[in-house]
């Protein structure tokens, strides 16, 4: 008889959830498991061409110059797509204010995590997360945006709710993150700043 530690069969049994579809958005906080393990499936309106990947673009507008950041990370299927973080995103991720947002993108190569300039040209989107956004929230957040209040610490997904475009910025509603769509082609993301 074979004895597998516990720390691969726990990462062999979430794997198969996830695959299986059986987890929504899953937090494992398990003593087997990395406490900020997060990941979650959502739908892909489109067909995603070859070799194109699942790109967590992060947007960080308290910064001068402003920058966007990629971390995180998935593979496109037929009409779904996977993503999953192993942990806390970097503190590049993130505003001053320990707060962090930003956007799925279908990109046509894969994208190594790192900073990027303001313009996304740079990363070869071809799809995104128009009404949607991924959330972080650190433990020692001060959140300055109104809407940021609504998110617990960790990771988490917001809906957008379009404001007047005299009235201010859009602002977050949490939601659920197997609603996220990724769509192929051009729209208006959540302006946030």
């Amino acid at each position: 008889m074979h004895h597998f530690p516990s720390r691969v069969l726990a990462a062999v049994s979430f794997s198969l959830l996830v695959a299986s579809g059986a987890c929504d958005a899953a937090a494992v906080t398990t003593e087997d498991a990395p406490a900020a393990f997060f990941a979650f499936s959502g739908t892909l309106v489109g067909t995603a061409p070859a070799n194109s990947r699942i790109a967590m673009i992060w947007v960080i507008n308290d910064a001068n110059p402003d920058y966007k950041f990629k971390y995180g990370g998935g593979v496109p299927a037929a009409g779904s797509f996977q993503l999953a973080f192993d942990g806390a995103p970097p503190t590049d991720a993130l505003h001053a204010t320990g707060m962090g947002y930003g956007y799925l993108a279908l990109v046509s190569a894969d994208v190594p995590d790192g900073t990027r300039a303001e313009s996304s040209s740079a990363f070869g989107i071809i799809g995104r997360s128009f009404e949607h956004s991924v959330v972080y929230r650190a433990s020692t957040a001060q959140p300055g945006e109104p809407w940021a209040g609504g998110f617990q610490n960790g990771y988490g997904c917001g809906v957008c709710r379009r404001v007047a475009p005299t009235s201010g910025n859009d602002q977050l509603d949490p939601t659920s993150c197997s609603s996220i769509s990724i769509t192929i082609g051009n729209g208006s993301l959540c302006n946030l700043n």
